[in-house]
């Protein structure tokens, strides 16, 4: 590229997310350097469950964002194919109690302009033989799809060099270049000045550089405060079935299937006071085994075989 550096994007973190960014901006002609501290592909999207969204939970209370999903799923699907997880089809979501009304998604889905499927209940019990057949009240079949997140991150790597890309990998970034409430460029830990037109940080909250960004000018009331948000995960390594799904009246508790292997989450986030917060909390755990002994009582595992962990995100809340 033969813009002045002045004029670049930089992107902090080599992730899905930072990734995705980075080809989508090159494709437009816009010089692009993209900063990670380790090494691409690292850290939490290393943790990721591969679950990719149609937009479908985050309807009722957010259509435009539902709506934005489902746009990125299908430029997902588009871009890298290869990335869905074989002999899969949909994900099932499930209402489990009689008193959840399913017009309440259905409208909201529609607004969204996410397709949906209505299923037989006798179809879903033979996906899912060791369902409790009386935790199933209504189900549909929605586009979302449990994804390798191995593979899509390689074929972001390769586009994103192909199209001239610069990456700066083992750069860890110490804080921003500012000037008044303006952000001018990053610099690395060793001093270096990155300067730039525009900084995007997609990286994890532990790196401390949000905090930094969401500095307000002097007598400025913030619009926004950033809340740390944490969830977890639990893998079994047998699998259930080859069909994902979402339980919308059980807080989102969800499976994701993949070769060999369950994972298992739910859309429960808590508010945690530091953004490296990732410990597995027990009860946190165990309130997503006690949702597979209920819905799914007849399905065996050992304990001993359970893997768990956590991760965090930041969200900017909007502050009245």
């Amino acid at each position: 590229m033969t813009a002045s550096k002045s004029q670049r994007i930089v992107i902090v973190g080599g992730g899905i997310s930072g990734l995705s960014i980075a080809v989508r901006l090159v494709q437009a002609g816009l010089p692009v350097t993209l900063v990670e501290g380790s090494e691409l592909g690292f850290g939490a999207s290393t943790r990721n469950q591969g679950w990719l969204y149609s937009g479908a939970w985050f309807a009722p209370e957010n259509p435009l964002l539902a709506a934005q999903c489902y746009r990125s799923l299908q430029q997902t699907l588009f871009f890298c194919p290869e990335c869905v997880e074989p002999d899969q089809s949909g994900m099932f979501y499930v209402i489990s109690k009689k008193s959840t009304r399913p017009d309440k998604w259905s409208l909201v889905w529609t607004n969204a302009s996410i397709p949906f499927d209505p299923i037989p209940i006798d179809t879903f019990l033979g996906e899912l033989p060791h369902w409790n057949p009386d935790n199933v009240h209504k189900v549909w079949e929605l586009p979302d799809r449990a994804i390798r997140t191995d593979i899509l991150l390689r074929r972001l790597m390769e586009v994103a060099d192909d199209r001239g890309v610069e990456f700066r990998t083992g750069t860890p970034i110490a804080g921003l270049m500012r000037s008044g409430s303006h952000v001018q460029g990053v610099v690395t830990t060793n001093g270096e000045e990155i300067p730039a037109r525009l900084v995007i940080l997609a990286t994890g909250g532990e790196t401390g550089l949000w905090s930094e960004a969401s500095v307000e000018a002097p007598g400025d009331q913030p619009s926004y405060q950033l809340v740390n948000l944490k969830t977890h995960l639990l893998a079994i390594p047998h699998q259930l079935s080859p069909r994902p799904f979402c339980v919308l009246d059980r807080g989102g508790f969800n499976h994701i299937p993949h070769t060999g292997k369950s994972i298992f989450g739910s859309n429960h986030w808590e508010v945690v006071s530091r953004p490296d917060d990732v410990q597995a909390e027990k009860e946190e755990i165990q309130r997503i085994l006690d949702l597979i002994h209920q819905l799914l009582p007849s399905w065996s595992f050992s304990k001993n075989e359970i893997i768990d962990w956590a991760g965090t995100t930041v969200q900017a809340m909007h502050v009245e």
